[in-house]
């Protein structure tokens, strides 16, 4: 014990900062014997370090030819009885508590614990638990590959890791239930970020927590898909847009158009921009997410079976892949009108594979709302 100091470990090889004095210089006798009784010491050429003395299993008892082993550790200070059942048709053990210091009911808890895991595996459920985090990491990793569009995979795990992971992070997860589901949306209302969550967020949260439910029973790591009821989406449907205010908002579009020509570049390409996505979704039918996916090369033209020119939108969004038809041929006028713009600013045809609303650099718009406030045609709450 000369010429060193003692290093704590709390599970060998991990070394850890925190450190005992050497011993002889600080203690007494008592006092360095009561510390080397608590620690087994390993002696190398260059350094002394202690290990903590795993805890003794005393008083095993085992039932059932070997598989449930009942068993107390030593210098606890409640002796409550431990379990150790053997996977069954597999190698390896579980390890599970009893909750009890009686030999007689922890012995019935050990026994109603093993045929649990034998129904279990012989109605094809797992046994083994699984880290929501783990869960989390395996899915924010092949999840994006599979999902409709980037935006919806954005979406599911900006949720799952804003509020789901918080909730579940200290449970050991086999399923999620019903149950379960209800006291986390119960929990999300009660812990909101910001402002309350509408029924109508809280069924979108819904789904996509789903959505990460289905994944894992896929993978093996749920053994059914999740099933809950969502609550009743609030009446807030908007007034009815009627043809006189169709005719309204498109001639004002067009003065807007025009009278953006006298002003500054950034400005005249906003409403150029907005006017003809507006357009687009009118007449094609199409969603906001779908058309911030649409790239050039989703566009196809082609003859109906009354001989007329139309295109058609190839889209993905929510709902998964889709073609939408034009309402009308007009709808390749408008979009012509960003082609010759963005023929404009590149000095080139615009890649196919570009987004066709997009920024200057290419990006794709997320939303317009900042070019409206910049136009001033909505303010900001």
């Amino acid at each position: 014990m000369r010429g060193s100091e003692v290093r704590v470990l709390s599970a060998a090889p991990v070394f850890l900062s925190l450190s005992i004095p050497y011993l002889t210089n600080r203690y007494s006798r008592a006092e360095r014997i009561a510390v080397l009784q608590k620690y087994y010491i390993h002696s190398t050429s260059s350094l002394r370090y202690a290990v903590p003395m795993p805890s003794k299993m005393i008083n095993q008892q085992t039932f059932r030819d070997g598989k449930v082993v009942l068993y107390q550790l030593q210098g606890r200070v409640h002796q409550r009885w431990l379990c150790r059942l053997k996977k069954p048709g597999s190698p390896g053990y579980v390890y599970r508590g009893t909750g009890s210091s009686d030999p007689y009911e922890a012995r019935k808890s050990a026994e109603d614990q093993y045929d649990e895991l034998v129904i279990k595996v012989r109605t094809g459920q797992s046994i083994t638990s699984h880290d929501f985090n783990k869960l989390l990491t395996e899915f924010e990793a092949h999840y994006p590959s599979q999902a409709p569009s980037p935006r919806r995979a954005k979406d599911i795990c900006d949720f799952l890791k804003r509020y789901a992971l918080p909730y579940f992070k200290k449970n050991k997860l086999t399923d999620l239930t019903a149950t379960e589901i209800t006291k986390f949306f119960d929990w999300r209302r009660a812990n909101p970020r910001a402002k309350a969550p509408s029924n109508a967020t809280i069924r979108s949260e819904m789904s996509h927590l789903k959505v990460f439910g289905n994944w894992c029973h896929q993978r093996g790591y749920f053994n059914k898909p999740l099933q809950f009821s969502r609550p009743t989406a609030q009446g807030n449907r908007r007034p009815h847009f009627d043809l006189q205010d169709w005719r309204k908002l498109t001639r004002h579009l067009r003065e807007w158009v025009k009278s953006g020509k006298k002003k500054s570049g950034p400005i005249h390409r906003d409403r150029v921009m907005l006017t003809n996505y507006v357009l687009v979704l009118a007449n094609s039918g199409i969603r906001i997410g779908e058309a911030r996916g649409l790239k050039w090369n989703d566009i196809e033209a082609f003859t109906s079976d009354e001989g007329k020119l139309n295109v058609v939108l190839h889209v993905k969004g929510k709902t998964g892949s889709r073609e939408a038809v034009a309402r009308d041929i007009a709808v390749q006028d408008y979009l012509k009108r960003i082609w010759d713009l963005r023929h404009d600013e590149l000095g080139k045809d615009p890649p196919q594979d570009q987004a066709i609303f997009c920024h200057k650099d290419g990006k794709p718009i997320d939303s317009f709302k900042k070019a409206l406030f910049r136009q001033n045609v909505v303010r900001p709450c």
